[in-house]
C-alpha cells in the first residue's frame, strides 16, 4: 500500500509537472492572446472586464470599453437613484457597437437624450454582445440584466442571422427542442480562462468536425455556421429571404415568437416593461447590397425571395402579444428615400454612426409615446 501511494503521488507530481512545461511552452511558443470575448459559466460568451482600447476595422476606428463586469461601457450599479428610468439593453453586435466609439452607440446617445429631455439622470444599460441570439440574449436577462432592476428591458433582434444563431444553438441542429439553460459550465470556463494550453487545445479540438458535433450536441458549443450548407450552392442564412420554397426556417420561423413569450413572461414575473428593436440587414434596406449576394451566387437569381419576410413574421407575431417595438426598416428606407447619408459601412454589415443616431432617435420617440 505504501509502495502504491508512492507511485500515485510520483505519477501526480510527474503529471503536474508535464501540465506546467506544456503551459510555459504554448505561453512562449504560441502565445494565446487575451481574448476580448472570455467563456462565462453561466451565458457561454461575456467580454473580459476592464477593457479599454481601440478597435480597428477597414472603414472605423472605434474606441471601446468594458466594464467590471463585463459589460459596455461604465460599471453598472444595482441601486437606483430616485428619479432615474433604467433600461436595459439587450442584443448581439449591433447594441455591443463596437463598430463605433462608445459614445456613438444607440445606448449612449439614448441615455444622454433621455437624461436630457427629463432633466434628471437616466441610465441605458448596454448587455449586448457579438454573436448573441435568443438563446443568448434570454440567459443574459435572467442570469444579469434583471438584478440591475431595470424598468424597460429593450430587446434588440437583427433580422439578417438573429434566426440563424439560433438555429445553430439547438441541440439537435434542427430547431425542435429549446435550450434556454448554458451548459457550458464553471469548469470549463475558468480553465478555458486561465491556461493558455487549455484554450489552445479546446479551441484545436474544436476544429475538428466530429468533436465540435458533439459538444453543440450537448450546447456546449453552438453548430458551424455552415451545418446546414453541405451541397449548396449559396449560404443557407439566406433562405430566410426564401419565399416559395421549404427550406430550414420555414418550420422555425415559430422559433423566434416563442422566444417573444418567452421574454414576456419572464419579464412579466420581474414588472419589467419588454419592448423589441427591430433592425434590418443592409441588403433588407439597400438593393445594391441584394444585388450584390445575387451577383455572388447566381443560383439564387432563379429563385423567388421576399427580402422583407422575417420582418413580417416579426411584425405579426409583436402585435399578437400585444409586445411594444421599434421598427427600423422603414426609418431606414425614409432616411434613403430623403437622399440622407449610408446608415450601414460598406464592408462591414454593421450599423455607423449615422445609422446608430437613427436608432437613438426612433427608441427615443416609442418612450415618448409610451
Amino acid at each position: 500500500m505504501r509502495n502504491a501511494l508512492k507511485l500515485a503521488g510520483t505519477a501526480l507530481v510527474l503529471l503536474l509537472m508535464a501540465f506546467i512545461a506544456v503551459e510555459l511552452l504554448v505561453r512562449i511558443f504560441v502565445p494565446q492572446e487575451r481574448p476580448l470575448f472570455i467563456a462565462d459559466p453561466l451565458i457561454r460568451t461575456i467580454h473580459r472586464s476592464d477593457v479599454d482600447t481601440i478597435r480597428k476595422g477597414s472603414e472605423y476606428q472605434a474606441h471601446i470599453r468594458t466594464n467590471t463586469q463585463g459589460f459596455v461601457g461604465d460599471d453598472f450599479i444595482v441601486e437606483k437613484p430616485t428619479g432615474t428610468y433604467r433600461i436595459a439593453a439587450l442584443g448581439d453586435s449591433f447594441t455591443e457597437a463596437f463598430d463605433v466609439d462608445i459614445d456613438k452607440s444607440y445606448t449612449v446617445l439614448l441615455e444622454r437624450m433621455l437624461t436630457e429631455s427629463r432633466k434628471t439622470l437616466q441610465q441605458v444599460y448596454n448587455f449586448g454582445i457579438s454573436g448573441a441570439g435568443s438563446t443568448h440574449e434570454l440567459l443574459t436577462y435572467t442570469k444579469y440584466a434583471a438584478t440591475y432592476n431595470p424598468d424597460m428591458v429593450l430587446w434588440q433582434i437583427y433580422l439578417g442571422n438573429d434566426l440563424a444563431d439560433d438555429l445553430l444553438l439547438r441541440t439537435d441542429g434542427m430547431g425542435t427542442s429549446t435550450v434556454t439553460e448554458a451548459r457550458t459550465g464553471t469548469v470549463r470556463a475558468f480553465l478555458s480562462n486561465n491556461f493558455q494550453s487549455l484554450r489552445f487545445f479546446i479551441r484545436e479540438f474544436e476544429k475538428i468536425t466530429a468533436v465540435h458535433d458533439l459538444l453543440a450536441r450537448y450546447s456546449i458549443v453552438s453548430r458551424q455556421l455552415d451545418y446546414y450548407d453541405a451541397g449548396r450552392t449559396y449560404p443557407f442564412v439566406y433562405d430566410v429571404y426564401n419565399e416559395d420554397e421549404k427550406t430550414v426556417f420555414s418550420e422555425n420561423f415559430p422559433l423566434m415568437c416563442d422566444f417573444v413569450r418567452e421574454f414576456k413572461r419572464e419579464t412579466a414575473v420581474r414588472g419589467d416593461h419588454l419592448a423589441v428593436l427591430l433592425i434590418p440587414a443592409r441588403e433588407q434596406v439597400l438593393d445594391e447590397e441584394w444585388n450584390k449576394i445575387l451577383d455572388a451566387f447566381p443560383e439564387m437569381k432563379k429563385k423567388t425571395w421576399n427580402r422583407l419576410q422575417p420582418l413580417e413574421k416579426m411584425r405579426t407575431c409583436l402585435d399578437q402579444e400585444a409586445v411594444s417595438y421599434v421598427d427600423l426598416y422603414p426609418v431606414f428606407k425614409a432616411a434613403q428615400s430623403a437622399g440622407n447619408e449610408r446608415m450601414y459601412y460598406h464592408t462591414d454589415p454593421h450599423l455607423n454612426e449615422y445609422g446608430h443616431a437613427l436608432v437613438a432617435k426612433s427608441v427615443f420617440d416609442l418612450l415618448s409615446a409610451l
